[in-house]
């Protein structure tokens, strides 16, 4: 990850920074934008909903949608998708 870049997250990397991995937050601080795919935000909440403390496990998810952008998809994602597919 570049200082100037922006970084598109997985769920193995946000879960990584939600356990407190020093190095990986100062990584992400460094980085121009984080994005986060919808797909990845579900993960995250399946994970905070099987957790033994769920509300902790939710803010933080909360938390973490204030510093990153959230991808969603739309018609062009579909499209992509059928093409992809075919």
């Amino acid at each position: 990850m570049s200082a100037t870049g922006s970084v598109l997250l997985d769920t193995n990397v946000v879960v990584a920074h939600f356990r407190g991995d020093a190095a990986l937050a100062s990584r992400l601080t460094d980085a121009a934008i984080l994005y986060l795919q919808w797909i990845v935000l579900g993960e995250l909440h399946y994970g905070a909903q099987r957790a033994s403390r769920i509300e902790e496990s939710l803010n933080q998810i909360r938390d973490f949608l204030g510093i990153a952008v959230l991808l969603l998809p739309d018609e062009l994602t579909s499209q992509i998708y059928g093409q992809v597919e075919a």
